[in-house]
């Protein structure tokens, strides 16, 4: 599995430093890419059908490619809202953790592939407003994210006792 995630990561990097390289259009269709599969994977992963997480992913992936390369300016007005709400809804979540009827609480399908979809959303328009903030800043946080998830996993394999979501992760 680790061999898997080291090849994937050092695609990806390539990918979008080249994008990021190349332009800012052309990370944000990098980026919209990745998302969008990442929205499909999540859509699926709440009981959605195949045909719908694709439908859903690539009409969103549409317009955030539009607004990435056409309309730019909306990014700054759009990004800290939608941040704020969904900072709130992972706020919210983590709370709801720490219930004791947690674990038997589930959101219907429809709200779970709602949250996928305003969360992967917030996560692009927060991606683009730091590549406003300029390249050095992108790649700073970018790489605090990938230093702190490749060390939660050492972390995980080396004291975890159990996967806390065997169905999910590595």
């Amino acid at each position: 599995m680790l061999k898997q995630r080291v090849i994937t990561a050092a695609i990806l990097v390539v990918i979008m430093a080249v994008a990021l390289a190349w332009s800012p259009a052309a990370f944000a269709v990098v980026a919209t890419a990745v998302l969008g599969l990442a929205l499909m994977e999540w859509l699926q992963l709440t009981g959605a059908s195949r045909s719908t997480s694709v439908l859903l992913s690539a009409m969103v992936s549409v317009v955030l490619l539009y607004i990435g390369v056409i309309e730019r300016g909306l990014i700054p007005r759009v990004a800290f809202p939608l941040s704020a709400l969904a900072t709130v809804i992972w706020l919210l979540i983590a709370a709801m953790l720490f219930h004791p009827k947690a674990m038997t609480f589930r959101l219907p399908r429809v709200a779970g592939m709602a949250l996928a979809l305003l969360l992967v959303v917030a996560g692009w328009f927060a991606l683009m407003q730091l590549l406003l903030q300029g390249a050095a800043m992108l790649l700073s946080v970018l790489l605090i994210v990938w230093i702190a998830d490749t060390a939660a996993y050492f972390a995980g394999r080396a004291y975890g006792r159990r996967k806390l979501a065997p169905h999910i992760s590595p």
